[in-house]
């Protein structure tokens, strides 16, 4: 085993990490996916768009961020495209932000399961028609970056690492 994905409650996620390996830990409802090098992009972003646009992502075990490595980043940021996905600019991120979550950092409930397209209305920038999924560029995970948390409604964060040993580690 290479790395480990654990997701659940806290005594899981522990476990995890003092097993010895690389582990992704995160509470129940904050997935990640990681598109290996290897993967059928197509498929994989597929995959991804039906679990996050399905009831508009209120299902906590849908993914919360795609982790690509740099030498595929626009590969699969051009199948996201094709497939539906937005990827916000840092203006229309950063309006985002304000109002998926509360100044107390809580999940905002008016934005659970609306559509992407609505989504962005809300906050004030217009997508194409066809937009199932909005994307925000995230450099790095916590409490104080909001993409890097769960996101009940169609929107992702998306991590570019170097490569396989810093998605790893």
């Amino acid at each position: 085993v290479r790395l480990i994905l654990a997701t659940g409650g806290p005594g899981m996620v522990r476990a995890a990490y003092s097993s010895g390996k690389p582990a992704i830990g995160v509470g129940a409802g904050n997935g990640p996916a990681y598109i290996h090098h290897s993967a059928d992009v197509s498929k994989a972003v597929s995959c991804i768009a039906r679990s996050k646009n399905f009831d508009y992502g209120t299902v906590c075990a849908s993914e919360q961020s795609i982790i690509v490595e740099k030498s595929m980043e626009q590969q699969v940021r051009n199948e996201a495209q094709k497939q539906g996905f937005y990827f916000m600019n840092t203006q229309e991120a950063g309006s985002l932000a304000k109002l998926l979550f509360r100044p107390d950092g809580s999940l905002n409930p008016k934005i659970v399961g609306k559509k992407a397209e609505l989504l962005a209305q809300m906050a004030g920038f217009e997508v194409p028609r066809d937009t199932k999924i909005l994307v925000a560029r995230e450099q790095e995970a916590g409490p104080t970056r909001p993409y890097s948390m769960e996101k009940l409604c169609p929107v992702l964060a998306f991590f570019v690492m170097e490569d396989e040993d810093a998605v790893l580690s």
